[in-house]
């Protein structure tokens, strides 16, 4: 390609004189189509963010963090991504205060970002929407919440239970939103969270005051999601008020469970639809046409990893105590939000297309060209700069597919727990991954496993 641009300048392209501005226009047009097609086609930073998460896969979290903490310094477009991931590596290492710190940060951050930003956003339809700053998926900021939640569970369960009704707070924002925008079931999108009033339950029933909250939270549970057999046993565990037996503590053992939602560049169909609303959106940029017919466009999917783990299996003193259920399905709850935000990215692609097409036309126009080659170049680097054009996948890699739960009640003193990966209803571990807790009498213990694929990483204690 550098030969390309050499030989625009040598002449080689030069045609037979026209004027000296139309002369002047095609060598320009010819220099601007070869600088575009020597554009970097990759994205540096999102190479590095793949090899931080398989570091975190692997166990090896000083070099995941430490790959995080590069990309969060040096990279501002995945700033926030990676600041959101670097709070997940040191959460799974037990590094509570700083996960904590890194969460509050991006939840800051994407506040912020969630006001209006006319300038990025208009850059946006002539570039791409990583020109804009990262604004989180829905999901993602009912997440954070969540996250903080557990991770004050695993420290000092002082804010936990108000980050856990942030986070069903947040989810119900969204879900009027949407119904503000006129979508009749924005109910199936934006379902509540099992997670933040379990982690009521559990805070109230340890009190030994307020029985009744407790019960009340587990049914709650119980309602939102109903394959979650234990909520039964809360209940009625809460409605004896007996928060367990004498000389015994609880444990509960939270397990970050699969590799959570993704972000992946996928085409997708252009409706009638699409193009109406789209036709409103660059109505209000300027005037454009928008064609009857347009062929299939990327946006950035939901993809959830297809890993072998289920659930965790956990032992205490080799004595099987069960395994883990899911309380919440961050997958799930991605999937149902991209399904809500489907049409509102197409129309965005559609809207950028456009504008792009348009001002390639517009630029014929204003400079008269009719010669045939230059208008053939001027297609060309219309294209070349459609070609440039990235979907923008940034995204909370580090989520877990599922967070899932496991109740029991052990007698007081120093326990041995063992956990184990678990799918398809066999171990896929050998060896167990082993954690020594204490634990208290009439107190609960918190364990926190994380298992992305074949097997448990990580194993913190408080």
């Amino acid at each position: 390609m550098v030969d390309r641009v050499a030989a625009v300048k040598s002449g080689i392209f030069r045609q037979p004189k026209l004027g000296g501005r139309m002369a002047t226009l095609r060598r320009w047009c010819l220099v601007g189509l070869a600088l575009l097609c020597c554009l970097p086609a990759g994205c540096r930073g999102g190479m590095q963010l793949t090899t931080a998460r398989n570091q975190f896969y692997h166990g090896a979290f000083d070099d995941s963090q430490a790959t995080l903490e590069k990309i969060k310094e040096s990279d501002r477009k995945a700033s926030v991504v990676s600041t959101l991931d670097l709070a997940m590596v040191h959460l799974a290492a037990g590094e509570t205060d700083a996960a904590e710190q890194l969460l509050l940060e991006a939840r800051g951050t994407l506040d912020e970002n969630q006001a209006a930003d006319p300038v990025a956003g208009t850059i946006s339809y002539i570039t791409d929407d990583t020109a804009r700053q990262y604004r989180g998926w829905g999901y993602e900021q009912v997440m954070i919440r969540a996250m903080l939640a557990l991770t004050s569970m695993m420290s000092d369960a002082v804010d936990a239970e108000a980050y856990a009704l942030q986070a069903q707070s947040k989810q119900m924002e969204l879900q009027q939103a949407a119904i503000d925008a006129g979508m009749l079931d924005a109910d199936k999108h934006y379902q509540p969270l099992a997670f933040a009033p379990y982690v009521r339950g559990v805070l109230r029933e340890m009190n030994y005051r307020d029985y009744d909250d407790a019960s009340r939270a587990y049914r709650l549970v119980s309602e939102i999601q109903p394959s979650f057999a234990p909520a039964e046993i809360d209940i009625a565990r809460a409605e004896s008020g007996v928060h367990c037996q004498p000389g015994h503590g609880v444990v509960y053992i939270f397990a970050l469970v699969g590799q959570g939602p993704q972000r992946v560049a996928q085409q997708a169909p252009v409706t009638s639809n699409v193009l109406l609303l789209a036709d409103r959106v660059v109505s209000a940029v300027g005037k454009y046409s928008v064609p009857p017919t347009m062929a299939p466009i990327e946006i950035p999917a939901v993809a959830i990893p297809e890993t072998a783990i289920d659930t965790v299996f956990v032992m205490a003193d080799d004595q099987p105590l069960g395994l883990t259920q899911s309380i919440t399905d961050v997958g799930q709850m991605a999937v149902q939000q991209y399904e809500a935000e489907k049409t509102d990215l197409l129309v965005r692609a559609v809207a950028r297309r456009i504008v792009k097409k348009s001002a390639v036309a517009a630029g014929k126009d204003a400079f008269g060209i009719q010669d045939p080659m230059l208008q053939l170049v001027v297609d060309l680097a219309g294209s070349a700069w459609e070609a440039t054009e990235k979907t923008d996948t940034r995204c909370w890699s580090l989520l877990p597919r599922e967070i899932q739960v496991l109740r029991a009640e052990l007698p007081v003193g120093t326990h041995n727990i063992s956990l184990q990966a678990f799918g398809r209803g066999s171990p896929l571990q050998r060896d167990p991954t082993a954690r020594t807790i204490e634990v208290e009498d009439g107190r609960n213990t918190y364990v926190l496993a994380t298992a992305p694929s074949d097997r448990v990483i990580a194993a913190a204690a408080r």
